[in-house]
């Protein structure tokens, strides 16, 4: 159910065409202030689309976000049916049936109706009425020390009392409040209804003495929660030793993970989870103590450990390092180990590692004095990795990776070297260099040369670069993995190009669609082009060659065909060799009039009155 939101005299305009599938429609600019703000996740304000006064053909839309003057909208709400919608649409706040239906189900609705009527109608006393004395609820008694009750009906508020006048139990429309009397119910027996299944408290309930529930479970219901994240947490038990410590048991349910119930320990704010049972059966915990440990699956966590035992049974199983519950750091998946450990600063261990980059792969290493040393590396694709591989005899591999390759005797087959760089670290400017190739002369020391692969995560590029060095003096040219070529000199006869405009980079006021007619102007470098203005170029859809790429990267940096051929946005009918110029709806062409000054020539026949792309080639003023 929604919470609506309203106003006074909502009217506005659209200030761009929509179709029946939009979800973002925008408004004049200036308006939006007038419209409500949404504050809270389920708030929303109705709006009306309608052609004019004509109330037979209107579209009501919810809306669940304002960014400005653009609105985030749920279409077609209330029987009516999302279409295409032209700009200058008139929009409103109506009221509609909705909210009003919902403002009537809670004016009709009461929490107390089924008490007052149809059990303690004939008991309560309303407000201002005479007490003649103590009432007994005949079949559903207080006991106050043997001592008759009555029940009193006071504004909606039902209060028990006792016969010295004092409020026993209050219900009200927010729950259950327990009076200052109520320690004198110890030892006796408290029906509020005689053979009820439920008594509800929606606030605490505090219990001094022993809480006895007879033939019957203690229930922990969902009640009024909700999942948020696709979790649910279901209320705890708490034993509360004082204000700092306390231990608890509660229930979840999470979506992806299941249900489980987990007893935990706190200490100040710092909570330590002890145990967590899973509803397959799964135990967790941080550690495990004991002469045997008999399990048809024994799993660990990255942080646990398993100790003080004499046998470990697996009852035939294998062992299993479950990475369920480990999360990725920086797209890799370390799982635990198994540790030989020699002493403190010696051991041995073996781990398997996800990387989302490089694959899955398991290493061995050894720990000298605290300082790891890396001895094998086995990939998911057959491929070893080692710090040294020496050998007498030949080496027949696909593929061999090693920092150091010794071969006093041998062979390298298969024709293919393969250099993996791993273990880099991303540098300053977003990139990660990977080991090279590298070509030294030796009779001249300083000219040397070299060919290495680069990762570009701020272009998203893989990049093969070349280099060379002359003393003090290095150069690099690179290919990237969109095929273009980055160097500081190229020599050649002649040039060419598959695209056909010559185009620069110029900072604009906001992201322009290829083909929108820009000038020099607004709160940048360039702007939309208006009629009877000043006319500059076209934005680029693909430039031939392009100037200015040092600001490439700049906010709103967009490329600008200064001539040639290029698809322009154009509005009305064309035909082959017509004049364009600019229409009336800015950055847009139309077909140029006779005598009107044009900044080009159609290249192709359009007969559509949409705004569209049409291939033209241009001139500047």
């Amino acid at each position: 159910m929604y919470d609506f939101l309203f106003g006074n005299n909502l009217d506005t305009i659209l200030a761009s065409d929509i179709d029946e599938n939009a979800t973002v429609i925008e408004i004049l600019s200036g308006n939006e202030g007038f419209f409500p703000n949404i504050e809270k996740e389920n708030q929303v304000f109705a709006i009306t689309l309608s052609e004019g006064n004509n109330n037979q053909n209107t579209e009501i839309c919810f809306v669940t976000s304002k960014n400005n003057n653009k609105f985030t909208v749920l279409r077609g709400r209330e029987n009516t049916v999302s279409r295409k919608w032209p700009q200058g649409t008139t929009i409103s706040n109506r009221i509609t049936a909705e909210p009003l239906n919902q403002i009537k189900d809670k004016l009709n609705r009461s929490d107390l109706d089924w008490l007052s009527k149809d059990f303690m109608g004939q008991f309560y006393k309303k407000s201002g009425d005479q007490l003649t004395g103590a009432m007994e609820t005949t079949g559903q008694k207080i006991f106050d020390n043997g001592k008759k009750s009555y029940l009193v009906g006071n504004d909606g508020v039902w209060s028990f009392r006792n016969a010295d006048d004092k409020n026993i139990v209050t219900i009200t429309n927010n729950g259950i409040k327990l009076g200052t009397q109520y320690s004198s119910f110890t030892g006796n027996v408290f029906d509020l209804i005689n053979g009820a299944a439920n008594f509800q408290f929606n606030g605490g309930m505090e219990c001094n003495g022993t809480l006895i529930v007879k033939d019957n479970n203690i229930i922990i219901n969902r009640g009024n929660r909700d999942y948020e994240n696709g979790v649910l947490n279901l209320a705890s038990v708490i034993w509360q030793f004082d204000g700092n410590n306390a231990m608890s048991m509660f229930a979840t349910h999470d979506i992806n993970e299941g249900k489980k119930i987990t007893i935990q320990s706190k200490s100040g704010d710092k909570v330590t989870n002890s145990i967590i049972l899973r509803e397959d059966g799964t135990v967790n915990a941080s550690k495990f103590s004991g002469k045997k440990i008999i399990a048809d699956e024994l799993r660990s966590l990255s942080e646990g450990k398993i100790d003080n035992y004499s046998e470990m049974y697996h009852k035939g199983k294998n062992i299993v390092i479950d990475a369920t519950g480990i999360p990725y750091v920086n797209d890799v998946l370390n799982l635990p180990s198994v540790i030989w450990l020699l002493d403190d600063k010696n051991s041995i261990s073996m781990f398997a590692t996800n990387d989302l980059k490089e694959g899955k792969k398991i290493t061995i290493q050894s720990k000298i004095n605290d300082v790891v040393y890396n001895a094998i590396v086995l990939r998911e694709n057959g491929t070893i990795e080692c710090k040294n591989i020496n050998s007498s005899e030949s080496v027949v591999s696909k593929n061999i990776i090693s920092d150091n390759l010794s071969i006093n005797n041998g062979t390298i087959n298969n024709g293919i070297l393969n250099i993996n760089s791993i273990n880099k670290n991303m540098n300053e400017n977003g990139l990660i260099v990977g080991n090279s190739i590298q070509f030294n002369l030796v009779n001249r020391p300083g000219q040397t040369g070299g060919i290495y692969l680069q990762e570009d995560f701020k272009n998203n590029n893989t990049d093969m670069v070349f280099y060379t060095k002359n003393g003090g003096e290095q150069y690099f040219y690179t290919m990237d993995s969109k095929g273009a070529l980055t160097g500081k000199y190229f020599n050649g006869e002649s040039m060419s190009a598959f695209c056909a405009d010559l185009a620069e980079y110029y900072i604009a006021d906001e992201r322009y669609d290829p083909g929108t007619l820009v000038k020099i102007g607004g709160e940048k470098e360039i702007t939309r082009a208006s009629i009877g203005g000043f006319f500059y170029g076209i934005i680029s859809t693909s430039p031939a060659y392009i100037m200015n790429i040092a600001i490439r990267n700049r906010k709103n940096a967009l490329p600008v065909a200064l001539a040639g051929r290029i698809p322009v946005l154009v509005t009305g009918m064309i035909d082959k060799g017509d004049p364009v110029t600019i229409s009336e709806i800015s950055g847009v062409a139309r077909k140029a009039g006779d005598g009107e000054k044009h900044i080009g020539f159609s290249l192709e026949n359009s007969h559509e009155t949409s705004i569209r792309l049409v291939e033209c080639v241009i001139r500047q003023n």
